[in-house]
């Protein structure tokens, strides 16, 4: 896991269709550092090495005690002789002989020699095997896998239900390819980074295992799908607007109002504002926690954005896919340089290969965009066309069957986060304070008079 990087990159491109033609190996997220080589096969972390105890080496002191037991009853009151010659007898005579031992005393002294010898004991030969031969635990030890329930699939590998076997709770895992898998460092990355945060609107790890060939990332369930594939849904039943909540008057009365909440909160191109202010207003708390850590995403998209619960737009919404991100200080480390991301929701500053977590900002402001229209700000047939556009910081919001029933409160959040000047773009937590969201958590009618009231200052 990197800290800093400050080396340019040159990145390789392939044309980009979004929404009319959706092509799946086109979404992939762009990462100049690969070069088109093959990752390291390192592994995501070191396994525990398992460590055999020493042998302990037991001196046998009963026998030693035996001797000097028996010695004692064969009636030998010999004393063992002093260290000095026959020649000096009468000397030795006179020394001090040491007690004979008592009865007592010799049966204390064996007692204590057994304990300590008991002490000293090495463990049986079947224990010390099963300390040698033990594993750590795997994914099948822990869980059950559920194959019938796919949740997803992606270029390496797939997602699907299982259970936890002590407690039966439905978890998700993300079963991993390691030989689909080109850059294997951003899949240590990205479980390093999963370790590390916690917030209610980024995805939670529970655990991680790796073999050989596989790697299982166990999750928390997200049932509810990609935000990319509700956003294409609803671009294909908006395309054809019945009514402008802008041409319609507004009325004093309470039931005109109400009335207008519907024309205003309803936007046939894709997302209504209320359900779209919500997601942005979470996303938003997940970057600025990031952001408050020094972690820079570097690839938010609708694809790395999972609601929850199934067929809810107010479901709470998951950040995921921390492959590209990485750990930045702007105040000790110089701008980050390396071209990574996807191409739509790429900042003009990230493409120029000088950015700093602003560049997260940007791409939340496309999103914005993209869920009230249901099209890109940014568009084109190629990476270069798009690049262009980004480059020169041009897009429009002039459609007026489009444009027209959205609000000029939305619209001026999405041109606080779309400003070319890194400086005058709003971090997260000034855009979390913007009037257009602040009033999308009251209640509908309470929003509705809110959007009528006129334009934003």
């Amino acid at each position: 896991m990197g800290n800093c990087n400050s080396s340019k990159q040159q990145t390789t491109h392939h044309p980009i269709m979004f929404i009319n033609k959706i092509n799946h190996s086109r979404r992939r997220s762009i990462d100049a550092t690969n070069n088109g080589k093959r990752g390291a096969s390192n592994k995501l972390s070191s396994g525990s090495t398992i460590h055999q105890k020493p042998r302990l080496i037991t001196y046998d002191n009963d026998k030693l005690a035996a001797k000097l037991d028996d010695s004692g009853r064969s009636g030998d009151t010999r004393q063992p002789s002093l260290a000095f010659s026959s020649d000096s007898s009468a000397a030795s005579s006179h020394q001090p002989q040491p007690p004979s031992p008592s009865l007592q005393q010799r049966q204390s002294s064996r007692s204590r020699q057994r304990r300590r010898s008991a002490t000293l004991t090495l463990p049986s030969s079947s224990k010390a095997k099963a300390r040698r031969t033990k594993q750590p635990p795997t994914f099948k030890d822990t869980y059950q896998l559920l194959p019938q329930s796919k949740l997803g699939h992606g270029i390496a590998g797939t997602v699907h239900h299982c259970l936890h076997r002590q407690t039966s709770h439905l978890c998700a895992v993300k079963i991993i390819n390691k030989k689909q898998v080109r850059r294997q460092d951003r899949l240590r990355r990205e479980v390093s980074f999963l370790k590390q945060v916690s917030h209610p609107n980024i995805i939670s790890m529970y655990d991680c295992y790796e073999d050989e060939d596989t790697v299982h990332i166990v999750t928390e369930v997200c049932n509810g799908g990609e935000l990319f594939d509700k956003v294409v849904d609803k671009a294909k039943k908006g395309n054809k607007k019945t009514s402008k909540a802008s041409s319609r008057s507004t009325d004093s009365s309470r039931t005109s109002t109400r009335k207008c909440a519907q024309d205003v909160s309803t936007t046939p191109a894709c997302f209504n504002e209320r359900d779209a202010a919500r997601i942005i207003h979470s996303l938003l708390s997940a970057v600025s926690y990031l952001h408050a850590n020094n972690i820079v995403h570097r690839d938010i998209k609708p694809e790395n954005i999972l609601f929850v619960d199934k067929d809810d737009d107010s479901s709470p919404i998951k950040l995921i896919d921390f492959g590209l991100s990485i750990r930045h200080d702007p105040e000790t480390c110089p701008p980050l340089s390396n071209t990574v991301g996807t191409s739509y929701y790429m900042a003009p500053e990230l493409l120029d290969g000088s950015y700093d977590k602003a560049c997260d900002l940007w791409s939340i402001g496309v999103i914005a965009y993209v869920m009230l229209s249901g099209r890109p700000p940014f568009n084109g047939t190629s990476d270069e066309t798009i690049f262009r556009k980004i480059r020169k910081g041009q897009y429009k919001m002039d459609n007026p069957e489009i444009w027209d029933g959205i609000s000029d409160y939305a619209k001026d959040f999405i041109k606080c986060l779309l400003t070319m000047d890194t400086k005058k773009r709003w971090t997260a937590d000034m855009a979390m304070e913007h009037a257009w969201l602040k009033l999308a958590l009251q209640d509908d009618l309470e929003f509705a008079e809110f959007l009528l009231s006129g334009k934003p200052q």
